[in-house]
């Protein structure tokens, strides 16, 4: 790898592991009104009001980008990581309800979790077990991948001692792992059977191309959307589950990334840079008919679906030590912040 994209890959690993922490205008907490739209071309367009939102004391800067409305999850659950504790573990939110529940209590740093589609347990990477710094040269060190059930019980070691590993996610089925790896040098998309030991070897990777991560199923379990690098800009790209017809989605001068398929397959979510700042948007599942879901001066990302595709859940960095989750119904734009933590919540992914 060249050495510009090779730093460029060390600094985009380096942000995975450090969520989207960053410096970024305080919001307060209370009610914005709805989103606006792009064109294919990432124009911004002026933020349209949304459907009826609940609000309290204070004003709206605009968008969905001003003050914020705390509520609770509308339906599902919402797995994440947080240091509310004190520490980086596994927690997820019930809906109805604005108590987190802790899933995992390692001294190591447990982050990116996404559900069992049976939502008994839950895939995430950890530095537990500790190891060196990932074989690239930066300073991170490395992230296995483990399982561990809501209460915390039957948490195992899947994969990764010397590597780093990331974004997990189960096929729809359950029966197959995609995630992004450096165990080939750069990082790539591999695939796994979801009962894979800690003693077997990875079979090869998917991708090929320079720096390949973030994978994401379909929703039928026939194809994987993914972030790439490839042609020096990171780009959604999506191919087929056995690493065939591999084509670009996007095509834009900004960073595109983080895809997430609809639950209808026909859809995906991803986050972008292309109206400045860092929003989330939605494209139909070939490309086409690009759509800003969030506006205004904030650092919006990470999407996931709720289940029934009425709404999208993301992370909002509001200060760099004060992330949020929050999710936002794509007709009525009504915006509700479902943690309203002084802590890092962040890479949620929605769940049964």
């Amino acid at each position: 790898m060249p050495p510009a994209l090779r730093a460029s890959s060390l600094v985009l690993s380096a942000a995975l592991v450090a969520g989207c922490a960053g410096d970024a205008p305080r919001t307060s907490r209370t009610a914005p009104p709805g989103a606006g739209s792009t064109t294919a071309s990432g124009t911004a367009a002026p933020a349209t009001p949304g459907g009826p939102v609940a609000t309290t004391a204070g004003t709206s800067s605009g968008g969905t980008g001003g003050s914020l409305t705390a509520g609770v999850l509308p339906m599902g659950r919402l797995v994440f990581d947080s240091n509310r504790s004190g520490n980086l573990d596994i927690w997820y939110l019930e809906a109805g309800s604005a108590e987190a529940i802790q899933v995992t209590s390692d001294p190591g740093s447990d982050r990116v979790s996404t559900w069992h589609p049976d939502g008994s347990s839950v895939i995430f990477s950890s530095d537990r077990l500790g190891g060196p710094s990932i074989p690239s040269g930066g300073a991170l060190r490395a992230y296995g991948l483990f399982v561990a059930g809501l209460d915390g019980s039957a948490d195992r070691h899947l994969l990764g001692r010397l590597t780093f590993n990331s974004g997990a996610k189960y096929s729809p089925d359950g029966s197959q792992i995609a995630f992004a790896s450096d165990a080939k040098e750069t990082t790539q998309v591999f695939l796994v059977p979801a009962d894979i030991q800690p003693n077997q070897s990875i079979p090869g990777s998917l991708t090929t191309e320079d720096h390949n991560d973030a994978p994401a199923w379909s929703p039928d379990g026939s194809r994987l959307a993914f972030r790439s690098l490839r042609d020096g800009n990171a780009e959604i790209y999506v191919m087929d589950a056995d690493g065939s017809n591999q084509r670009r989605l996007t095509d834009d001068a900004a960073h595109d990334s983080s895809p997430a398929w609809s639950p209808d397959g026909s859809r995906i979510a991803f986050q972008s840079e292309r109206a400045g700042g860092r929003h989330i948007f939605v494209m139909n599942a070939d490309g086409s008919d690009v759509t800003q879901v969030t506006t205004g001066d904030v650092r919006d990302g990470f999407p996931t679906w709720s289940p029934d595709g009425e709404w999208l859940a993301f992370d909002r960095v509001v200060t760099r030590d004060d992330l949020e989750l929050l999710v936002i119904h794509l007709e009525q734009g009504q915006l509700i912040n479902v943690t309203n933590n002084a802590a890092r919540d962040a890479f949620p992914s929605w769940g049964p």
